[in-house]
């Protein structure tokens, strides 16, 4: 038995600016090259090793063991077989089954593109706003919760789509991928992890694996293409080209999992061929409009991720957001408003930015309502707490804006119904100021007396709301 020395390098993949991909198992790769994902994300985290490989000649082949610099207690990184001896022909490798269905699988453009798995509690939303005008009715910031009750921990419903991703059962017809370990623990029964779960390439396939990830490496809109098709083809059935299906009869290999990952790669090195756009934001941005409006809503959101990218501010990620409600993600259209309205924004863009945290209050108050269906009272408060803060910054940039008067409104009415206190009243007369209706006012600031007439924001809210009627009169 002899014992050679050969370069390995395990790279993790290092975010892209616009979403997170899971890092990828590299096989055999010089550390003098940038490691590459299953997908072509970015460079390796420097994270390079050293392999030691174990030859044993059994006569008719030759068995390749790689251990992680030889140290005791390391399991094999590589494991390969060949017909004769490997000076003679090109030995194989034995790629780890997760690593494989890495390649093979198309990346769930959920995963890719959203910020966090938020169940829309984590914490306050748009609680900093800007210091309100002088004639702004006094209120709280957001809806009191009721005591002992905390953001954090709450228990969810099953099945709620607002705290777990929903699954599709289409995915991107390349072929079927059956995933082993899930087949044997459905059927109840325990297959240990062991080589005859790798799947056997040559090295050749391996080459070409990294060809194509460098082609994939060097297209700056690649990565954007790959997440908006991960996120079409889990929702629609990819319907293959005449040219496609062609190609794919010439597959004869009995190896039906060699067979699917060159079909995967084919795929990929035809979306790395596209050529990349050259054009400024600004005609991305048109150009994403223009599809929008035509109706090509998987190519405007390319344009879209790309002008973010670009730009990285508050009013592309609200255009951002915006085409993931209208594909219905709204998991993904909550969490790019949330970062909307944390980022910068122009003065010039105030009423856009009053729009977005209208928007955020929205997809709260629909998460709220749906936690209220299953039962999940306190999930439902926490949500509109939330739903508050959002509309009370839109409020504050806009008093006149319709839209944000009414979802205030509405979720004011809603936290005063479960949990009637004086904060939620107040909060609740101020937004029935805001929209013109001060007899209703005045009654949620006589029930606000009955429960604590000394507190100072009371008789201050009164003299506001009073100045504010003095002047909806006189326009009158």
């Amino acid at each position: 038995m002899t014992t050679v020395n050969r370069p390995f390098s395990c790279g993790l993949a290092s975010p892209v600016p616009v979403f997170s991909l899971v890092s990828a198992f590299v096989l055999a790769f010089p550390p003098s090259m940038q490691a590459q994902d299953a997908f072509g994300s970015g460079p390796s985290a420097g994270l390079e090793n050293v392999v030691e490989f174990e030859v044993a000649d059994y006569g008719d082949y030759t068995v390749v063991t790689g251990r992680n610099g030889g140290l005791p207690g390391e399991p094999p990184l590589l494991e390969g077989c060949t017909n004769g001896t490997i000076a003679e022909q090109d030995d194989t490798v034995h790629l780890p089954r997760d690593e494989y269905k890495k390649l093979v699988v198309m990346p769930d453009g959920r995963e890719m593109l959203g910020l966090s798995l938020c169940d829309l509690t984590c914490r306050e939303v748009a609680a900093e706003e800007e210091l309100p005008p002088a004639d702004f009715p006094i209120m709280p910031r957001t809806i009191a919760l009721p005591p002992g009750m905390k953001m954090s921990g709450l228990p969810r419903p099953a099945g709620d789509e607002y705290a777990f991703w929903p699954r599709s059962c289409y995915g991107w017809n390349l072929g079927e991928y059956v995933d082993r370990g899930r087949e044997h623990a459905l059927a109840g029964v325990s297959v240990p992890v062991s080589g005859s779960d790798d799947v056997v390439i040559t090295r050749k396939l391996l080459d070409e694996i990294m060809r194509v990830n460098e082609l994939a490496a060097g297209n700056p809109d690649y990565s954007c293409r790959i997440a908006a098709l991960g996120l079409k083809y889990f929702s629609h059935c990819r319907v293959k080209e005449s040219q496609e299906i062609a190609r794919d009869q010439l597959d004869l290999e009995s190896n039906r999992e060699v067979v699917l990952l060159k079909r995967v790669l084919r795929f990929k090195e035809s979306i790395a061929r596209i050529k990349a756009s050259d054009a400024p934001a600004s005609k991305r941005e048109m150009l994403a409009a223009r599809l929008e409006k035509e109706g090509k809503l998987y190519d405007a959101l390319v344009e879209r991720l790309r002008v973010e990218e670009m730009q990285d501010n508050g009013v592309a990620r609200y255009h951002l957001a915006m085409l993931y409600r209208r594909l219905g993600e709204r998991k993904l259209a909550f969490e790019k408003l949330k970062e909307a309205v944390e980022s910068t924004w122009a003065q010039t863009d105030r009423a856009l930015l009053t729009r977005a945290n209208v928007a955020l209050g929205d997809s709260l108050m629909d998460a709220s309502t749906a936690a209220l269906r299953q039962g999940a009272e306190p999930l439902s408060l926490a949500r509109l707490r939330n739903a508050s803060a959002a509309y009370r910054r839109a409020c504050v940039l806009s008093p006149r804006d319709q839209a944000a008067v009414t979802g205030l409104l509405r979720c004011c009415k809603q936290a005063a119904a479960i949990h009637p206190c004086f904060d939620n009243s107040l909060m609740l007369a101020g937004a029935y100021c805001l929209s013109g209706d001060f007899g209703r006012a005045q009654g949620l600031y006589d029930a606000c007396a009955e429960i604590n007439a000394d507190d100072p924001r009371l008789r201050k809210a009164r003299l506001v709301a009073q100045q504010c009627q003095r002047r909806s009169g006189s326009a009158g």
